[in-house]
């Protein structure tokens, strides 16, 4: 077989390497009663990392939804919904997401990934590509994808800069359709946005907003709706995003807002009107997930009140963390290589598990330990976890110092993040 044809890709991979970022998957098997344990060639190992921050993935309601459900309409859902039909499980889903975030209408998508970037391709293709679209630098990948692919002329504010937004949207006519798209909480730093500020900015110049809340939903907020909720903000928002795949803990992606707003999407949107709906089962998890966290609050206060006992253990031992105020702990690590060797220590002689993030999840030379914790880590888990990521860091020689706060603790957001930790204190 001829391979020369595959040189641009080997030498891809290969440059990957050489730059010490390339990524080798971490294969586990997990299983549903020993979670946050799971399987790593014949060890037991403990997962410090991922996304399923209240442990739904593995809770009874969720799992008995699946059951009954498989067992009553079967496992696929048939194909897309203009062809297919739409089945009754995920009308109830976008009905109920839309009641979570107070808006009139919801549309589900097979992904947080797919949500965004179909959502804001199909905004542009709504518009004619005549909207301006503003998104914070640390947007994820999903919505500069979208952003991409909508065609529309793009301004790239700096992060959480209210001052830079406002310089960049001040300079066009009130009337130009315009749009401001930013995350409520940041995965990778774990900082808040300036709603409220950006709330102001919308208002003043006349601008659609659109808001990422895929870390924030399930985890934050009385009924897990959300950080725009805590801060009154969500009826002041017209898209609000979210994933249920994180503290929903099963899979999927949605929109929420504007009944017309919402309708327009769902009728001029590509990823949306081609792709297969999620199967029946999968639906009915997210659906009982949502249903289940709207009421109960024993996973947020159990997941807060370990995040919490973390820091404090990271005080002590003198482990800087990038963002005090919020449930992603992200420790930094400068360098691909270094990041790696800490991930790879702590798993090889401690049995933990945390995956170093690097370029181009994150600018080279931030790399870091993106570290979350769910309700199933016990506290004896977390002594053990803190303790031997600090001989780690030690052992291997690893400055742990984080260079500037100002992106996390920037004075005009102390109001914000005291009145979230204050009401999530009160869970």
């Amino acid at each position: 077989m001829n391979e020369k044809k595959y040189h641009i890709f080997q030498e891809f991979v290969e440059n990957i390497k050489k730059e010490e970022r390339y990524r080798n998957f971490f294969e586990i098997t997990r299983l549903r009663h020993s979670w946050p344990v799971v399987q790593h060639n014949g060890r037991n190992v403990t997962v410090w990392c991922g996304t399923d921050y209240l442990s739904m993935s593995v809770h009874s309601v969720v799992i008995e939804a699946v059951q009954k459900t498989i067992e009553n309409h079967g496992v696929g859902s048939g194909g897309t919904r203009n062809i297919a039909g739409t089945y009754d499980f995920i009308v109830e889903l976008e009905n109920s997401l839309a009641d979570l975030h107070k808006k009139e209408k919801g549309l589900v998508f097979s992904s947080g990934y797919l949500s965004n970037l179909a959502s804001i391709q199909a905004i542009g293709n709504i518009s004619n590509k005549k909207m301006i679209i503003f998104s914070d630098e640390l947007n994820h990948a999903s919505i500069i994808e979208g952003i991409r692919a909508s065609g529309c002329e793009k301004f790239i504010f700096n992060h959480n800069d209210m001052d830079h937004l406002e310089k960049l949207i001040s300079s066009f006519p009130i009337d130009t359709p315009k749009l401001i798209v930013f995350e409520s909480i940041y995965s990778m730093n774990g900082n808040i946005a300036d709603i409220q500020g950006i709330v102001n900015i919308a208002t003043k110049y006349n601008c659609l907003t659109y808001v990422d809340e895929v870390h924030a939903v399930a985890v934050y907020g009385e009924r897990g709706a959300g950080i725009c909720d805590i801060l009154d903000l969500s009826d002041k928002i017209d898209i609000i995003q979210g994933s249920l795949s994180k503290g929903f803990g099963v899979i999927g992606g949605y929109i929420t807002g504007n009944a017309t707003i919402i309708d327009a999407i769902r009728s001029g949107s590509s990823g949306f009107i081609f792709t297969s709906t999620m199967p029946i089962p999968i639906t009915s998890a997210c659906l009982a997930s949502v249903n289940y966290l709207k009421k109960s609050k024993i996973e947020r206060n159990k997941h807060w009140e370990n995040a919490s006992k973390i820091l404090k253990l990271f005080d002590l031992h003198g482990i800087s963390v990038l963002s005090h105020r919020s449930n992603i702990m992200s420790v930094p690590i400068y360098g691909a290589k270094k990041s790696a060797e800490v991930s790879k220590y702590m798993n090889e002689n401690f049995n933990l598990y945390i995956q170093h993030i690097n370029y181009p999840t994150v600018k080279k030379g931030e790399e870091r330990l993106r570290i979350t914790t769910n309700p199933s880590h016990t506290d004896e888990m977390i002594e053990y976890f803190v303790n031997s990521l600090s001989k780690t860091l030690k052992i291997l020689n690893v400055e742990n110092w984080n260079e500037s706060n100002v992106l996390m603790h920037s004075s005009n957001l102390n109001a914000i993040y005291n009145k979230i930790l204050h009401l999530e204190s009160n869970h």
